[in-house]
């Protein structure tokens, strides 16, 4: 099931998207990669504090895939 980010601002044009990652499960201490529908740059997202589970993407939402890189919380170094 989709997990969705309502209305977070955006790293790289400080917009406010939503995002959602429908691959398998969320985990809080990765970073996620998505690319800015504004700039089509690559943002990274990985400060999650509120994940709400939805049926579907939102229209016009951000998807946001896994990374490599761990997120930095919990004092773990990125």
């Amino acid at each position: 099931m989709p997990c969705l980010l309502m209305s977070r601002p955006c790293k790289v044009c400080g917009k406010h998207h939503d995002f959602f990652f429908s691959e398998g499960e969320l985990v809080v201490d990765r970073r996620y990669e998505y690319q800015c529908p504004q700039t089509g740059q690559t943002g990274y997202l990985w400060d999650f504090t509120r994940v709400e589970a939805v049926s579907a993407p939102p229209p016009g939402g951000v998807e946001l895939h896994p990374t490599e890189e761990l997120s930095g919380r919990h004092g773990v170094s990125t």
